[in-house]
């Protein structure tokens, strides 16, 4: 060869844990690489091309991947422009399921791909052809044969063990939730507990007491923003900065979530993979698929503070967005066609006494009309003192069965241990097992819905305790007329969906949650 081969370096993987792992780091691959080409007096041309934490099993062709992944689509650009002769890296699985689509690209841009682990002999740059040898093709072949066998491999292990994980150790199944991290000195501990990250926890009380006063989660994320907090990592890919803002999505997720409660959860989603187009969707699992479990941290609050914070979010309705300020929102109901009613002001450039106070139908102005002036607050306020005097306060109590599923799930590990010992067969233990799981997946279903139940009638009874305490200091009509909109909503909304209004603006039907 006479001139000296020009080269650049890849360097791949495929999550945040692999990038900092001594083995797959991307700063070992690349100063692995670049100690190789050294020792061959070749000389670095172009790259490096890093692509830190991105999967490259996904992907149907190398167009959607070159989308997806900027580096990628780099080295191509320049290995069109023939900015070098080489592309090195680790190993030929740094590519994964691109090795093939990439491997022929490069070869018709004259370029070889050089394994530090699967080394071979290079053809001069000159006169390379990849028709002239079959070691090379032999070799990726074998490779990804290997590669498709070790992702399968693990991802039945992560089937069968991820489970196991929650039911049994009481650990998270997969990302530490935000505020958790492990104690210091495990960071490469698999079944190390969680611990608390001291400085989140005021964060994470003020996110669900803004919630539980009635506040949107776009009001929280304002909050968040001000106070400059920084967004979950794992919400970002890693290597993207792009993203510095909070979603109001993920701080109902986070409090959502009953990690913090004191419980940990696996299949709460599941992805599935359209093989024609490549692309992915994420779908939440029903709550028959998921399994949960008392978990070995300590939890942030506890259950019934969980509870109320469902409550506080399913008691929302998906139309109402940011700041409800509007009196009775969402409350009233077309009779005609179902819609809400809206809050208007009339005659706005009249002088304040003469203005007029209306609801109208949200969406039946052209076909019909229904509309209520002021005296709805009347209406409203007549209804809920017939509610609170027909309602006497109640008293329940839950009872789980948290004793049954931990025989059932000591039964389980026996079962375990047995077919270990050789006491059964892997037929019969899989039936015995299947049996357990089924039963266990059942109380935990019932467990789950007695609980919100349960949760959503607790805040029921402190909304109408609240409301019998407001009747008897300054009446109903007055606070619902002077009180903070935001707050009135909240509390009347625990109590009642909504009322249905006829087209001459009386209350024809009070539904009650």
């Amino acid at each position: 060869m006479s001139k000296p081969i020009r080269h650049a370096i890849w360097a791949a993987v495929s999550t945040a844990e692999q990038a900092e792992e001594d083995r797959y780091s991307l700063e070992t691959q690349e100063q692995v690489s670049r100690s190789v080409a050294k020792s061959k007096n070749w000389v670095e041309s172009a790259g490096p091309y890093i692509v830190p934490g991105e999967s490259r099993t996904k992907y149907i062709n190398l167009s959607d991947a070159e989308r997806e992944i900027p580096a990628l689509r780099q080295m191509l650009d320049d290995a069109k422009a023939g900015k070098f002769d080489v592309i090195i890296c680790y190993e030929y699985d740094r590519f994964r399921e691109l090795l093939d689509p990439v491997a022929r690209t490069l070869a018709h841009y004259g370029v070889q791909i050089f394994s530090v682990n699967q080394p071979l002999e290079l053809q001069d740059p000159a006169t390379f052809t990849p028709y002239s040898s079959d070691a090379e093709f032999i070799l990726r072949g074998m490779n990804q044969i290997i590669s498709r066998a070790a992702v399968a491999n693990l991802r039945r292990k992560y089937l069968s063990e991820m489970p196991k994980r929650v039911t049994q150790k009481g650990l998270p199944a997969a990302n530490m939730p935000w505020g958790y991290r492990k104690p210091a000195g495990q960071e490469t501990v698999a079944d190390a507990i969680p611990e608390l990250i001291p400085e989140i926890v005021p964060i994470l009380h003020m996110m669900k007491d803004m919630i539980l006063a009635g506040q949107s989660s776009y009001q929280v994320k304002d909050k968040l923003e001000q106070m400059q907090v920084p967004i979950p990592k794992k919400r970002l890919r890693l290597g993207d900065k792009s993203r510095t803002e909070w979603d109001p999505t993920t701080i109902v997720r986070i409090l959502r979530n009953p990690f913090y409660a004191g419980r940990v959860r696996w299949g709460v989603t599941k992805t599935h993979r359209d093989l024609r187009t490549g692309t992915r969707r994420v779908i939440d699992q029903t709550s028959d698929k998921i399994l949960t479990g008392p978990g070995k941290h300590q939890p942030v609050w506890d259950w019934d503070t969980h509870l109320a914070i469902l409550a506080e979010l399913d008691r929302r309705r998906p139309w109402l967005r940011g700041h409800v300020t509007r009196q009775l929102s969402a409350l009233l109901r077309c009779s005609v066609c179902g819609a809400t009613l809206w809050r208007h002001s009339l005659r706005e450039k009249r002088p304040p006494d003469e203005r007029i106070i209306a609801w109208r139908c949200s969406v039946g102005h052209a076909s019909h009309m229904v509309q209520t002036n002021d005296d709805m607050l009347e209406k409203v306020a007549a209804k809920f003192t017939e509610i609170i005097s027909a309602n006497a306060q109640e008293t329940e109590s839950i009872q789980t069965h948290e004793t049954e599923l931990a025989d059932l799930r000591k039964r389980r590990a026996r079962i375990g241990d047995g077919f270990e010992g050789g006491l059964f067969d892997l037929e019969e233990f899989s039936q015995r097992v299947a049996s357990i799981n089924e039963k266990i997946k059942a109380l935990e279903t019932i467990d789950r819905e007695m609980s919100r139940t349960i949760g959503d009638n607790k805040a029921r009874q402190a909304a109408l305790e609240a409301l019998r305490a407001i009747a008897a200091e300054v009446g109903l009509l007055t606070w619902m007329r002077e009180a903070d909109h935001q707050e009135v909503n909240k509390t009347l909304s625990y109590i009642v969906s909504h009322f249905v209004i006829d087209p001459q603006g009386n209350i024809i039907e009070t539904v009650i949650k």
